[in-house]
């Protein structure tokens, strides 16, 4: 997780939903408001689904490291 000392902070997260699926989101937020002592109070920020984007990733990584015809890796 990351420290709220930053003004800005970004992640990756995978989630699991009310019906046990699990799903890919990006995060960015920002601190938009501090305490007197510098402490943050209130943040911004949006969440974003990419889980398609991560299965792609991942399908394409798997197309590119093994050899359908072979069945060997081609590392």
């Amino acid at each position: 997780m990351p420290s709220l000392t930053t003004e800005r902070n970004e992640a990756e997260n995978r989630l699991k939903n009310t019906n046990d699926h699990y799903f890919w989101v990006h995060e960015r937020g920002k601190v938009s408001e501090r305490k007197l002592e510098g402490e943050p109070q209130r943040m911004v920020g949006m969440s974003q689904n990419i889980t398609k984007r991560k299965s792609l990733k991942h399908r394409l990584q798997q197309m590119a490291s093994h050899d359908d015809l072979t069945i060997m890796n081609r590392r």
